[in-house]
């Protein structure tokens, strides 16, 4: 999580405790004076509690619709006879609606809409990374988690076959706990919203990675230049990576055939079609 988006949290709890302590100690002042709450009052604090359980998941409909709530209750208090319900009022519509819009709160907002898969877009006008995108395969084996080298290589390759595991590097001279008298360490997980999570919540500690197999692979030893190396390895690769469609026996073929488009990585990408398979025809002769 980076600082913006601390500050954010913070900006955010702040509102949505002002909500919470306004409506629950209204709600107690009226049973107090009352003895009872009619109906329609007891389900304005569910909605009240809907809404605040919504946004802190990063709801863009219950963030918009608590601001026009509030400013639709400061109109409505210049129709209501008296200056001190109104002067209140707008003073705790200030302490709510300060902190909510706070670019820092919208940061936040855009982290949690990725983090709990509300939707795999930007909202707020920021974009989340592609990291933030739930949706990548979990471990193929979830015991042998933990288990992997961590000398291993670095990116490249082209192809993926299987997820060993994901990985979260965290640095001490960053914040993060020492726990290996200075160096920098990894955590392991089967998942990449575990990943993810203890990523957001620990200081010092980077994005998420993938570590992958590929049972085989493609070099570019020079620019332009492709070997197929026939030989397993593992790897760390950049998450986004993993939205390229899983490795076929046709990938790499097609990758380096003579016919392959002139961007071969619409071919990794899964956005061109085979150039090695045959064409059907019409009458199904091919």
């Amino acid at each position: 999580m980076t600082p913006g988006q601390r500050l954010g949290r913070a900006f955010v709890l702040a509102s949505i405790s002002s909500l919470l302590i306004l409506d629950i100690g209204l709600k107690g002042l009226i049973l107090w004076s009352s003895g009872s709450l009619r109906p329609g009052q007891v389900f304005g604090t569910f909605v009240s509690l809907a809404c605040c359980w919504f946004l802190w998941r990063g709801s863009k409909f219950a963030y918009w619709f608590l601001i026009c709530c509030v400013v639709f209750g400061i109109a409505h208090t210049f129709s209501v006879p008296g200056t001190t319900l109104r002067a209140i009022f707008i003073v705790w519509a200030l302490i709510f609606l300060g902190p909510l819009l706070m670019p820092a709160s919208r940061e936040f907002l855009s982290m949690q809409w990725a983090r709990y898969g509300w939707a795999a877009r930007p909202i707020f006008g920021i974009a989340s990374t592609p990291e933030s995108v739930p949706g990548y395969p979990d471990a193929v084996d979830a015991k042998l988690v933990g288990t992997y080298p961590g000398l291993c290589g670095a990116g490249a390759g082209f192809v993926w076959d299987e997820v060993l595991e994901y990985r979260v590097w965290c640095h001490p001279e960053r914040g993060a706990p020492d726990l290996e008298d200075g160096s920098d360490y990894y955590r392991s997980f089967a998942s990449y919203g575990e990943a993810l999570k203890f990523s957001n919540d620990t200081k010092g500690a980077e994005e998420p990675i993938a570590l992958i197999w590929q049972a085989e692979y493609i070099s570019e030893p020079e620019p332009g230049q492709y070997l197929h190396i026939q030989q397993e390895r593992i790897t760390e690769w950049p998450v986004e990576f993993l939205r390229r469609p899983r490795r076929t026996a046709n990938t790499i073929p097609d990758f380096l055939s003579a016919t392959a488009p002139s961007n071969r990585l619409d071919i990794i990408r899964g956005l061109a079609s085979s150039p090695t398979r045959p064409r059907r025809m019409r009458g199904g002769l091919t």
